[in-house]
């Protein structure tokens, strides 16, 4: 009895822990019937994740405002917006990280070839937009560009708008499962604020803007060095656990013998050894280095011809 008691008590002291009270409180919800008036309010509350022409908007947006920031941003100065420089530094801040655990210098390029790289592929595109090397290349790109826009002003609104209400109602569906009435009114009275109004606009471009990456890239090194601590603590934690996939002892092999009969054998396999990584002569890194001098050579020559036939034009 007293073991019984002391489990109750667990149970309860569980239960009054607010992720299980939580999931607890959702169980409930998801256990009944959504009402009208619920399914009502759900569908209200998807107006922040979805609202009516929702798809039209996005496609309206990525080939209007994002495809012309794409085509008509000179290619360097994208290049920095989404990142480039941060990257530079974040390999920076990663490279002791790096070396830390083992990942030999020759593996890898160093911060300062990383920012020699950058700052030759930068030099090379000049002040060149997307638009202006797909000119280039096609001079009809401009009308095919404007021809796409139409099609899809066009043809595409009718298709999501037909779609459209099917994806809303099943997203109500989830919402009402998941959220009580006085949630989803909750929910639904900050859409109808200035601020949820703004929010609906706004959340969804918000994810293709050049910050966004940049955030993401100026984050990198805290993950790559938090990772390898990560890693020892789920070895650690799984140390008394077979291998998941252990390698095979041994290999069974099988042959028809002149009789028809197949005869199998069982074979212990022997470990391999690591071999050793091949490191490159003096000799044959000058060889290389020559070649990627002739290489370059080349790139910036054909960058100043490409220049000076521009600036005659």
């Amino acid at each position: 009895m007293r073991i019984v008691n002391i489990s109750l008590a667990a149970l309860a002291m569980g239960m009054a822990s607010p992720a299980l009270a939580a999931d607890t409180e959702v169980a409930t919800i998801e256990a009944s019937q959504p009402s009208e008036e619920r399914m009502a309010l759900a569908l209200e509350a998807v107006d922040l994740l979805w609202p009516e022409g929702q798809g039209v908007d996005m496609v309206n947006f990525f080939t209007g405002e994002f495809a012309n920031m794409m085509l008509d941003t000179p290619i360097a100065e994208l290049a920095r917006d989404f990142g480039m420089e941060e990257m530079v530094a974040t390999f920076a801040g990663i490279e002791g990280a790096l070396k830390e655990e083992g990942v030999a210098e020759e593996d890898m390029p160093s911060a300062d070839e990383m920012k020699a790289t950058a700052d030759f592929l930068l030099a090379m595109l000049g002040d060149k937009t997307l638009r202006e090397m797909a000119v280039g290349e096609d001079e009809h790109f401009n009308e095919r560009v404007t021809i796409i826009r139409a099609v899809l002003a066009e043809e595409l609104p009718p298709i999501m708008n037909a779609a459209e209400p099917k994806m809303r109602a099943i997203m109500a569906q989830m919402f009402a499962k998941k959220f009580s009435d006085q949630e989803l009114r909750e929910i639904g009275a900050f859409a109808d604020t200035a601020a949820g109004q703004k929010y609906v606009d706004l959340y969804w471009t918000m994810g293709f803007q050049p910050e966004y990456y940049r955030s993401i890239i100026a984050a990198m090194p805290e993950f790559v060095k938090g990772f390898p601590e990560l890693g020892k603590a789920m070895e650690a934690r799984m140390a008394h656990l077979p291998p998941m996939f252990p390698e095979p002892a041994a290999e069974t092999s099988c042959e028809t013998n002149d009789e028809g009969e197949e005869v199998c054998v069982e074979a212990a396999i022997e470990p391999v050894e690591d071999e050793e990584s091949y490191t490159e002569t003096p000799e044959e890194l000058d060889e290389l280095a020559a070649y990627y001098e002739e290489e370059a050579a080349e790139y910036r020559r054909q960058a100043a011809e490409r220049r000076a036939a521009a600036e005659a034009e």
